[in-house]
């Protein structure tokens, strides 16, 4: 497990060309909270973890002169990762210079040679990997010595285009493509045997190599349509960890024989029973963001494992499906794919080529045709006003406990009552707790012109629940008002990360007057934390932004004394379908319930119930046994709801939070309003 003091300070540049790599890779660094700036000739790719951007100048030579000087100003080594074959190629023939600055990916300045088919292909034939028969084909002579079908490619893998590569099943289609090679520039071409089974299957292995000799493969993304058919990319392809039909030694060994150092991205072919070695891509493959989404970090593991030599196991890995939505449409356009099915195809995928739920910029930024900036001249305004228009909102729903709870089977058949929002205010994160003869509902009160969270409340009295109040403010975000009673004192722990802080505030008036009297895990960006009291040990429940995607691992430290120990087994849960709280954990008929939030297919998209069986200082073992999804609740409202993604009771009442879908709301101008007056004024 990577520690989260190893994590910090962390940077690292995405340089070259933008796309489907580049996005990928991002949100993979964004979400193991890496700051990333992105570094092309390109314009800036609006991702929310795209923390700088950097433009480079057209001309190659003055591009170390500009990254020397980035590097410099940063205390720590940069991350560097490629987009693109020749962004990479020019970072290996850098190598001397670049390393001393930033943690790169190289061949010591082979890596162009590497790329040569013929010598790839020599190498994985001594690795004793299956490789199709071929020859480097001079065109000048373009004398044939294999028999057909055959193919004709760039005998460099970075040169030229999949459109580039060219099948013959007799002279009159070698002839042909002889003359369209030569006429495209072409002076050498690899002419290799044709893998011409009707069953056969394109496989591509991302993996990645580190200067220790480790090599590391996450699984196999298995390729189900590429666009065009045949020879383009990989549009619809399904990932799997499951690499039992493969030699994997093999392949780590002819992965180590290059001599190559960072991420990678292999072809193959399965036939004739067979898996066979087609090329290696020395850099992040279009569908790079794959495994992450799987469960498993390639650029932040190797980025790591660089700076510390250390890299996370690869267990417990989902099956997924990734898909290109851009290029995988294609079908639907041209008649080769009902659109119906294409459409259960992508909401069932987790991985995309553009779309993320929980990062839609560069979304929006490709397909939405609307003016996407707002540049007021003399300041540097340059807010997103698709991102600022179109947003998310949560809303509180509550209803009295009777019967049976919502976790209970049968307990989804009651109505909830959905509370208002106000213009400026909306309301998610809901806790309950009775004082007296009255409840009281605490909750993140999100301001939108202020674009940051803060501690609300409502009053229940009887029937009438009393207007939002504010109850706490802080410099930074607030959320997650985990609120609990101790020998008749009111406490709250509320989710503090962008303050790296973890602290406990007493009410000294309640509900609306509190005090900081306890801080703990200092310089920590924890999240959705809860306390949690078993058989006379305190523990602590949360999650570390440091320590990966924060929806994807939990942790629970014990206190021993005034200090917060790590559990043995932690993380305990690692699954974005099942490690992120979705509120207290509480004890009811008999059961110890910790409940959690589905983050699969985005923030917030069920409710999971966990009955945990063994909790003390050794052990940790929970069974889930309840799902509930927004589809489950029935409310007093006539909304279309998208999400849940948080659970809490008291003895009289039951609180959840829902989202609504992204909109235009009168809230979403007057933040904008708000912003441009507040340049104005500086």
């Amino acid at each position: 497990m990577i520690k989260a003091d190893e994590m910090d300070m962390c940077k690292a540049i995405v340089i070259g060309s933008k796309g489907v790599n580049a996005v990928g890779l991002i949100r993979s660094l964004g979400e193991g909270c890496v700051d990333v700036t992105f570094v092309s000739t390109y314009s800036k790719i609006e991702s929310k973890y795209t923390k700088e951007y950097l433009r480079l100048p057209d001309n190659k030579k003055k591009w170390l002169a500009l990254l020397q000087k980035y590097g410099q100003i940063s205390k720590e080594k940069v991350g560097m990762f490629p987009t693109d074959d020749d962004t990479a190629f020019w970072i290996d023939e850098n190598y001397e210079t670049l390393q001393e600055y930033f943690i790169v990916p190289h061949a010591k300045e082979k890596m162009r040679m590497l790329a040569d088919k013929s010598v790839m292909n020599e190498i994985a034939k001594k690795a004793e990997l299956n490789v199709p028969d071929f020859i480097k084909l001079s065109l000048s002579e373009s004398e044939r010595k294999n028999q057909y079908p055959i193919i004709l490619k760039p005998y460099a893998g970075y040169a030229g285009s999949k459109g580039d590569i060219l099948i013959c099943h007799n002279d009159n289609e070698y002839t042909n493509a002889i003359q369209i090679l030569r006429k495209q520039g072409y002076k050498e071409v690899l002419l290799q045997q044709l893998l011409d089974d009707p069953e056969q299957e394109e496989i591509g292995l991302m993996g990645m190599a580190l200067k220790n000799g480790q090599v590391v493969i996450p699984g196999i993304i298995h390729k189900i349509r590429s666009y065009p058919t045949g020879k383009g990319s990989t549009s619809y392809a399904r990932f799997s960890s499951d690499m039992s039909e493969i030699n994997e030694e093999k392949i780590k060994q002819f992965v180590s024989a290059t001599g190559y150092v960072g991420i990678f991205d292999i072809e193959m072919i399965k036939a004739y029973g067979r898996y066979w070695f087609i090329e290696i891509n020395y850099r992040n493959g279009q569908y790079g963001y794959t495994p992450t989404a799987a469960g498993y970090n390639l650029p932040v593991n190797w980025l790591y494992g660089m700076k510390n030599e250390k890299v996370e196991k690869c267990n417990n890995l989902q099956e997924i499906y990734y898909i290109n939505e851009r290029d995988d449409y294609r079908h639907v356009k041209e008649g080769t794919i009902n659109k119906k099915e294409w459409l259960k195809e992508f909401h069932a995928a987790s991985a995309y080529g553009i779309y993320c739920p929980g990062d839609q910029r560069p979304f929006i930024r490709q397909y939405v045709k609307i003016p996407d900036r707002v540049i007021i001249k003399g300041n540097k305004l340059k807010s997103n006003i698709k991102d600022l228009l179109f947003r998310e909102e949560w809303k509180i729903a509550i209803r009295k406990k009777e019967d049976k709870s919502l976790w209970e089977k049968g307990g989804e058949s009651k109505e909830f009552t959905v509370l208002p929002n106000t213009i400026r205010y909306w309301a998610a994160d809901p806790f309950i707790i009775s004082v007296g003869e009255k409840e009281y509902l605490f909750f993140e009160m999100f301001d939108r012109l202020k674009s940051k969270g803060l501690i609300g409340y409502r009053e229940i009295n009887g029937d009438k629940i009393g207007k939002m109040k504010i109850a706490y403010e802080a410099e930074h975000h607030l959320s997650f008002p985990y609120i609990f009673e101790y020998k008749n004192e009111y406490y709250m722990m509320p989710e503090y990360s962008e303050g790296k802080e973890l602290f406990v505030l007493k009410a000294i008036h309640f509900p609306d007057k509190w005090e900081k009297i306890e801080s703990w895990m200092q310089g920590k960006r924890l999240v959705d934390s809860v306390l949690l009291n078993h058989e006379r040990e305190n523990y602590l429940l949360t999650q570390d932004l440091k320590s990966g995607y924060s929806s994807e691992k939990l942790s629970i430290f014990i206190r021993k004394g005034k200090e917060w120990v790590p559990h043995k087994q932690n993380p305990i849960v690692k699954s974005l379908a099942n490690a992120r709280l979705a509120g207290k954990t509480f004890f009811e008929n008999n059961q110890l319930i910790r409940v959690a939030q589905d983050c699969q297919d985005g923030y917030g998209t069920k409710l999971h119930f966990n009955n945990i069986m063994k909790l003390s200082e050794d052990e940790y073992e929970e069974e889930m046994f309840r799902t509930i999804s927004v589809e489950d609740i029935i409310v007093d409202s006539k909304e279309r709801f998208c999400g849940i993604h948080t659970y809490n009771s008291d003895d009289c009442y039951e609180v959840i939070d829902l989202k609504n879908p992204n909109r235009i709301r009168i809230g979403n101008i007057l933040n904008i309003m708000w912003r441009i007056i507040g340049k104005l004024k500086k």
